[in-house]
């Protein structure tokens, strides 16, 4: 699900990074610096980023889920940037971790129309977005992608049929390029013109 970004530019834009997990670690600043303003603090904002991407129907979430959140986005962001080639080592813990986050109940999936009996709890939910990390990096880890952007630190999943995705967003990185491109060709055009 593609999720509003604001950059510290104050420039806003829609990151789609192609799969939940990286949604996830993109409330972080993905180890680059504060980035973007979406980094969580606070259990409210946790249940309030768990309510859109994940599920409607949770508990409020306690200060060490809030901590086991914080620690499973951390390790996920160094796995990425490890399977993405941006970093050259991981921490087994990290691995470890997210396995051991992943192996708790999950959010089962429910037919649009039911309305479980009980709210789901923010452990099940932190399961869901480590079996999807689990699963995208074991069987797509190679379509992992960095952005072409000039000098944008996002890695995205490029599960597209011909994999020739080239930006993290086409709002932002896309439109750039394009941008560059339309007034390269300007610009040649206009010197073979004055020739």
């Amino acid at each position: 699900m593609a999720q509003r970004i604001t950059t510290w530019d104050g420039q806003s834009w829609l990151l789609d990074p192609g799969a939940l997990f990286l949604d996830f670690v993109y409330t972080g600043d993905f180890g680059v610096g504060a980035w973007h303003d979406g980094i969580f603090h606070t259990a409210e904002a946790l249940d309030a980023w768990l309510a859109e991407h994940v599920t409607p129907k949770l508990s409020p979430t306690t200060s060490r889920e809030l901590e086991q959140a914080l620690t499973l986005r951390d390790s996920l962001c160094r796995l990425v940037k490890l399977a993405a080639g941006l970093s050259q080592t991981s921490e087994e813990r990290d691995t470890s971790f997210v396995m051991q986050v992943a192996s708790e109940p999950d959010i089962p999936p429910m037919f649009p129309d039911h309305d479980p009996a009980m709210p789901f709890v923010t452990t099940q939910a932190l399961s869901t977005i480590a079996r999807d990390a689990v699963v995208k990096l074991r069987d797509h880890g190679d379509r992992l992608r960095n952005c072409c952007g000039d000098g944008c630190p996002m890695v995205y999943l490029d599960l597209s049929r011909a994999g020739k995705r080239a930006w993290c967003s086409m709002s932002r990185c896309g439109n750039r390029a394009k941008a560059r491109a339309f007034r390269a060709r300007a610009t040649e055009r206009t010197t073979h013109e004055k020739e």
